[in-house]
Protein backbone atom coordinates (compact mmCIF):
# COMPACT_ATOMS: atom_id res chain seq x y z
CA UNK A 1 0.00 0.00 0.00
CA UNK A 2 2.94 2.33 -0.06
CA UNK A 3 2.83 5.38 -2.04
CA UNK A 4 5.14 5.88 -5.48
CA UNK A 5 7.50 8.27 -4.02
CA UNK A 6 6.75 10.49 -6.56
CA UNK A 7 4.00 11.43 -4.90
CA UNK A 8 4.42 13.88 -1.79
CA UNK A 9 6.36 11.31 -0.16
CA UNK A 10 3.98 9.63 1.72
CA UNK A 11 4.21 6.84 3.58
CA UNK A 12 0.21 5.34 2.36
CA UNK A 13 -1.39 6.61 -0.84
CA UNK A 14 -4.59 8.24 0.98
CA UNK A 15 -2.06 10.49 2.25
CA UNK A 16 -1.34 11.51 -1.22
CA UNK A 17 -2.48 15.05 -2.37
CA UNK A 18 -3.43 13.46 -5.69
CA UNK A 19 -5.41 10.47 -3.47
CA UNK A 20 -7.15 9.25 -5.29
CA UNK A 21 -5.25 9.35 -8.44
CA UNK A 22 -5.93 7.22 -11.61
CA UNK A 23 -4.70 4.03 -10.26
CA UNK A 24 -7.15 4.46 -7.76
CA UNK A 25 -10.11 6.26 -9.17
CA UNK A 26 -11.77 3.24 -11.25
CA UNK A 27 -11.82 -0.29 -9.50
CA UNK A 28 -9.76 -2.44 -11.18
CA UNK A 29 -11.64 -4.88 -13.41
CA UNK A 30 -8.87 -8.10 -13.04
CA UNK A 31 -7.27 -9.49 -10.40
CA UNK A 32 -4.16 -11.09 -10.27
CA UNK A 33 -3.22 -13.48 -7.18
CA UNK A 34 -5.46 -11.90 -4.81
CA UNK A 35 -8.37 -10.04 -5.22
CA UNK A 36 -8.15 -5.83 -6.13
CA UNK A 37 -12.12 -5.54 -4.99
CA UNK A 38 -11.34 -4.07 -1.94
CA UNK A 39 -8.75 -2.00 -2.69
CA UNK A 40 -9.98 2.07 -2.58
CA UNK A 41 -12.25 1.16 0.48
CA UNK A 42 -8.95 -1.04 2.20
CA UNK A 43 -7.49 2.74 1.99
CA UNK A 44 -10.41 4.38 2.61
CA UNK A 45 -10.56 2.62 6.21
CA UNK A 46 -7.10 3.06 6.87
CA UNK A 47 -7.52 6.95 6.44
CA UNK A 48 -10.61 6.78 8.35
CA UNK A 49 -9.08 4.77 10.95
CA UNK A 50 -5.06 3.33 10.24
CA UNK A 51 -4.83 2.00 14.17
CA UNK A 52 -8.08 -0.59 13.82
CA UNK A 53 -7.69 -1.39 9.99
CA UNK A 54 -3.86 -2.32 10.70
CA UNK A 55 -5.38 -4.55 14.09
CA UNK A 56 -8.61 -6.14 11.29
CA UNK A 57 -5.81 -6.75 9.56
CA UNK A 58 -3.51 -8.52 11.70
CA UNK A 59 -7.11 -10.38 12.90
CA UNK A 60 -7.30 -11.63 9.03
CA UNK A 61 -3.99 -12.89 8.77
CA UNK A 62 -4.57 -14.83 12.05
CA UNK A 63 -7.52 -16.79 10.07
CA UNK A 64 -6.42 -16.75 7.44
CA UNK A 65 -3.04 -18.67 8.95
CA UNK A 66 -5.26 -21.09 10.87
CA UNK A 67 -7.25 -21.97 7.99
CA UNK A 68 -4.02 -22.90 6.00
CA UNK A 69 -2.27 -24.35 8.93
CA UNK A 70 -5.22 -26.63 10.05
CA UNK A 71 -7.80 -27.19 7.04
CA UNK A 72 -5.38 -26.46 3.83
CA UNK A 73 -5.56 -29.93 1.36
CA UNK A 74 -2.45 -28.28 -1.19
CA UNK A 75 -5.62 -26.77 -3.08
CA UNK A 76 -6.99 -24.80 -0.98
CA UNK A 77 -5.01 -21.53 -0.47
CA UNK A 78 -6.39 -19.49 -3.26
CA UNK A 79 -9.76 -19.73 -1.39
CA UNK A 80 -8.95 -18.98 2.20
CA UNK A 81 -6.94 -16.25 0.20
CA UNK A 82 -9.71 -14.46 -1.27
CA UNK A 83 -12.50 -15.39 1.65
CA UNK A 84 -10.19 -13.92 3.98
CA UNK A 85 -9.97 -10.60 1.50
CA UNK A 86 -13.29 -10.23 0.59
CA UNK A 87 -15.37 -11.62 3.20
CA UNK A 88 -15.58 -9.10 6.38
CA UNK A 89 -14.19 -9.49 9.80
CA UNK A 90 -17.18 -10.52 11.78
CA UNK A 91 -18.16 -12.91 8.80
CA UNK A 92 -14.82 -14.75 9.25
CA UNK A 93 -15.14 -15.36 12.85
CA UNK A 94 -18.73 -16.51 12.39
CA UNK A 95 -16.94 -18.69 9.95
CA UNK A 96 -14.46 -19.99 12.13
CA UNK A 97 -16.88 -21.19 14.64
CA UNK A 98 -19.04 -22.90 12.27
CA UNK A 99 -16.21 -24.58 10.79
CA UNK A 100 -14.57 -25.94 13.96
CA UNK A 101 -18.06 -27.05 15.46
CA UNK A 102 -18.68 -29.15 12.29
CA UNK A 103 -14.74 -30.66 11.98
CA UNK A 104 -14.97 -34.55 13.26
CA UNK A 105 -12.55 -35.75 11.06
CA UNK A 106 -8.80 -35.45 11.24
CA UNK A 107 -8.01 -36.36 7.65
CA UNK A 108 -6.67 -32.75 5.88
CA UNK A 109 -8.79 -33.67 2.89
CA UNK A 110 -12.31 -34.18 4.86
CA UNK A 111 -11.12 -30.84 6.83
CA UNK A 112 -10.87 -28.74 4.00
CA UNK A 113 -13.94 -30.03 2.35
CA UNK A 114 -15.63 -28.71 5.06
CA UNK A 115 -14.30 -25.23 5.22
CA UNK A 116 -14.42 -25.36 1.44
CA UNK A 117 -18.18 -25.67 1.55
CA UNK A 118 -19.09 -23.63 4.57
CA UNK A 119 -17.04 -20.61 2.99
CA UNK A 120 -18.69 -20.89 -0.22
CA UNK A 121 -22.09 -20.97 0.93
CA UNK A 122 -21.53 -18.01 3.65
CA UNK A 123 -20.00 -16.23 1.13
CA UNK A 124 -22.72 -16.72 -1.62
CA UNK A 125 -25.56 -15.60 1.23
CA UNK A 126 -23.43 -11.99 0.97
CA UNK A 127 -23.28 -12.03 -2.37
CA UNK A 128 -19.59 -12.22 -2.47
CA UNK A 129 -18.18 -13.65 -5.00
CA UNK A 130 -14.42 -15.87 -4.16
CA UNK A 131 -13.51 -16.28 -7.73
CA UNK A 132 -10.65 -14.48 -9.23
CA UNK A 133 -11.67 -12.23 -11.99
CA UNK A 134 -9.47 -12.62 -15.28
Amino acid sequence: MTCNRKHDSVEYCYQCTAYPCKKYSDESKVDSFISYRNVKQNLENAKENLVKYQKELEDKHRILLLLLDLYNDGRSKSLYCNAVNLIPLEEMRKIMECIEKKIEDDSSEARAKIASVIIKKRAEELGIDLKLRK
